[in-house]
């Protein structure tokens, strides 16, 4: 259960973005700031 509120919102900060800014969905670059995000909380702990 814990994990698909974690999923459901994800998508919402996706869907809220898009909707109130000018950006645009672009999966390789989440993805992209998805795995930044990854690296640096491992440097951080490392």
């Amino acid at each position: 259960m814990a994990a698909f509120i974690a999923l459901s919102r994800q998508r919402h900060k996706v869907i809220h973005k898009l909707m109130t800014t000018d950006a645009r969905y672009d999966k390789e670059t989440l993805i992209a700031r998805h795995l930044e995000r990854i690296e640096q909380v491992r440097a951080a702990a490392a």
